[in-house]
């Protein structure tokens, strides 16, 4: 992988579309090609006075000229990034390397991040105040376009010479095939942060070149440059609408569009326009549509190369173990099946014991803690119970088991279980708590992706007190030393980082044995990705998902589709039996 791609950034004369599956090294192998660009620009290209970068000042008076105070006006390279926690991840990175490798030049001349962040936007702000524009910026599309366009704070012209975006296709998030005209109209006209970027990123780099000249081939749909392609699909789409109030405000709206479109809702028009920089996206799952869309946007006026695993389908590392565990009327488990049965056999079930640990590391799992047990009292079932004791022996539980079923027989259907947030993290604790205590032997970090929204603050806090010392990704990457967590042994401590699916994209965290994905992922691009944590470099792994069926198997059929499309043999887990 690095053999290809380290060359393919070092000439700026290609695009580039990098498609390897998570774990290959793709942003480790951008990190270090950049950082040698950027030093390469330190040698060469620091503390020139701006007059003569713009050319202003004549060369036989430049004995004359000042030397700045910053090493550079402008970036030689940007890296757009799709989340907080990655792009910290490669500042980390890029600052360690650089000490190491060149530790006679502040690695802030090299390399800056800009990321969304109450806490840390006034220490980027002072960074770039003391050593003003480096060579390479990195970011996130929110917070690049407030200091790139809005507020010109890093200015962009002419030394631009390679533009990457990592994890492409969660940085553009298009819309699917499916999705509605209504969703495709908002779109057009409200396009994602990081598309607006890139393209403003190449305008200004137009504005400023003083060299421009025409080339040779021009972007897909010649003489509609310069307009929005997915306006021609959209009208497309109208015109096979019955008339009636949608297709009335359907064309109303496309009216609008038409008449009030920015130019910065444009396609890139590269008619008479110097092309002298590579334009790079990388992500495990880059698919035609995709593709398409780019090329339509006018990103990449000339043939890409592309760099790709020898199948263009979604693969995941062959090291990584797949498995999951279904949850059955919020308190009985068992592994996923092959197809569906009924789930309201109890016998073919396994309910979560208490599974706590009393430090950080995990104790020793028992299996008999995940069965129905046999008592003085007669078989109780022992575990979470989200109705407060809802069924406290196999009476109640056989009485309640008649209610659902006698549904069956009636045109009555009971409603769907609701699970409130609450409820969700008590049961997730539960299952947490269980699978790392019976995985304790082979735990090392592990990371978990909640599933329900974006706030799992309560959910962290729950495994805190169910023993399990948990903490947030991004946290953890913005503030402590990821590798610092020693006891008072002197051993280290396992680790477990909480994320959603969209702030754990593209990390790369060390050590990593399990991913547990909690709910059913989205698609199977998401699974691939939040499961590719593991695995990594050829490392043997575990993915494990837990999925809630509510009256149905919905998210357990989901699950086994995305398995399926994705060539997966789910493997059952010994301490979950059947």
């Amino acid at each position: 992988m690095q053999t290809k791609l380290i060359p393919a950034i070092l000439n700026h004369k290609h695009d580039y579309f990098i498609e390897k599956e998570t774990g290959a090294g793709k942003t480790i192998s951008i990190a270090l090609s950049l950082l040698n660009l950027a030093h390469a620009d330190y040698l060469r290209n620091s503390f020139i006075d701006e007059r003569l970068r713009h050319n202003q000042a004549n060369v036989q008076d430049s004995g004359s000229v000042s030397k700045t105070n910053h090493a550079f006006y402008s970036p030689l390279a940007v890296l757009v990034v799709p989340n907080r926690e990655l792009g910290l991840q490669i500042q980390s990175w890029m600052q360690n390397l650089a000490s190491e490798a060149f530790p006679n030049i502040p690695s802030s001349y090299l390399a800056q991040t800009f990321i969304k962040s109450e806490l840390l936007e006034k220490r980027q702000e002072s960074l770039l105040e003391e050593f003003g524009v480096p060579s390479i910026v990195i970011g996130t599309p929110t917070r690049l376009l407030d200091l790139v366009i809005k507020k010109n704070r890093i200015p962009i012209d002419f030394r631009l010479r390679r533009i990457v975006v990592d994890e492409i296709d969660m940085v553009i998030q298009l819309l699917g095939k499916n999705a509605s005209l209504k969703k495709r109209m908002i779109r057009l006209k409200n396009p994602k942060d990081g598309q607006i970027l890139v393209e403003s990123l190449i305008r200004k780099f137009w504005d400023s070149d003083t060299k421009s000249r025409p080339i040779s081939k021009l972007v897909e749909g010649g003489d509609k440059v310069g307009v929005v392609p997915g306006i021609f699909h959209l009208q497309g789409a109208i015109d096979n609408i019955k008339e009636g109030k949608k297709r009335l405000w359907l064309e109303k709206e496309m009216k609008k569009v038409n008449e009030n479109l920015s130019e910065s809702l444009k396609p890139l028009n590269w008619e008479n326009k110097k092309k002298a920089f590579s334009l790079i996206c990388m992500s495990a799952t880059i698919n035609s549509d995709l593709r398409k869309f780019l090329k339509s946007r006018g990103w990449f006026p000339n043939a890409v190369k592309i760099i790709q695993s020898k199948t263009e389908n979604m693969t995941v590392p062959s090291v990584i173990q797949h498995s999951c565990i279904v949850v059955d009327e919020l308190e009985s488990i068992r592994n996923i099946r092959d197809k569906i049965k009924s789930n309201l056999d109890t016998n073919e079930s396994n309910t979560f014991g208490n599974g706590t640990s009393n430090n950080g590391n995990f104790n020793k799992f028992q299996n008999d803690e995940f069965m129905i047990k046999n008592t003085e009292n007669g078989l109780e079932i022992h575990g979470l119970s989200l109705d407060n004791g809802r069924y406290n022996n196999v009476e109640e539980a056989n009485i309640k088991d008649n209610e659902v079923r006698s549904y069956r027989g009636s045109d009555v259907k009971p409603k769907p279980n609701e699970i409130n947030e609450d409820q969700y993290n008590e049961i997730m604790t539960e299952c947490v708590a269980n699978i790392l205590a019976a995985e304790s032997e082979f735990v090392k970090t592990v990371v978990i992706f909640y599933g329900f929204g974006g706030n799992y603050k309560g959910f962290i806090e729950n495994l805190n007190k169910s023993g399990v010392k948990a903490e947030s990704l991004m946290n953890s990457v913005s503030g402590s030393d990821i590798d610092n967590s020693i006891d008072g042994n002197g051993e280290r401590e396992n680790r477990v980082y909480v994320s959603a699916e969209a702030s754990g994209r593209g990390m790369d965290l060390k050590n990593v044995s399990h991913v547990l994905v909690l709910g059913a992922p989205k698609t199977a691009a998401s699974y691939l990705h939040m499961a590719g944590r593991t695995g990594r470099f050829g490392k043997p792994g575990k993915a494990i998902t837990v999925v809630v069926n509510k009256n149905d198997s919905r998210d357990e059929g989901k699950v086994r589709g995305i398995y399926s499309q994705l060539g997966i043999q789910s493997v059952p887990l010994n301490y979950v039996p059947e």
